[in-house]
């Protein structure tokens, strides 16, 4: 992705494809999640090469249980 598209992947609605092909939710969603978890999301680009997202999540406090 070039600079100016990398700058709006996570606006709601945007999308670089057809917008009958999709929502353009997808990234605005997981943006708004790992936020709402005291979390980021980080993206590096460049065109032709592809992307890399990166999620960081604050640890755990306390035990963890085994779920069933």
């Amino acid at each position: 992705m070039n600079q100016k598209t990398l700058g709006r992947i996570f606006e709601p609605f945007f999308s670089t494809k057809n917008t009958t092909l999709t929502s353009g939710l997808g990234l605005s969603t997981a943006h708004g999640i790992i936020s709402q978890s005291n979390g980021r999301i980080e993206c590096e680009s460049s065109p032709g090469h592809g992307a890399t997202f990166r999620i960081y999540l604050p640890l755990a406090a306390g035990k963890v249980r085994a779920s069933e």
